[in-house]
């Protein structure tokens, strides 16, 4: 999660995040997108993230 609050952090939009994260990490694009999305919204929802 830590890597994922980061990649949020330092870019611009989730779709760079996820680019991002893919350099990082050897994982399935689909499914760290969802999680990259999901992670997102939660935050968003409680108010700790603005909209990315």
């Amino acid at each position: 999660m830590r890597d994922m609050w980061n990649a949020l952090h330092q870019n611009e939009c989730r779709v760079k995040a996820v680019e991002a994260l893919l350099n990082q990490h050897d994982v399935d694009e689909a499914r760290l997108k969802a999680d990259l999305d999901r992670f997102a919204d939660d935050l968003i929802e409680i108010g700790i993230l603005n909209e990315v």
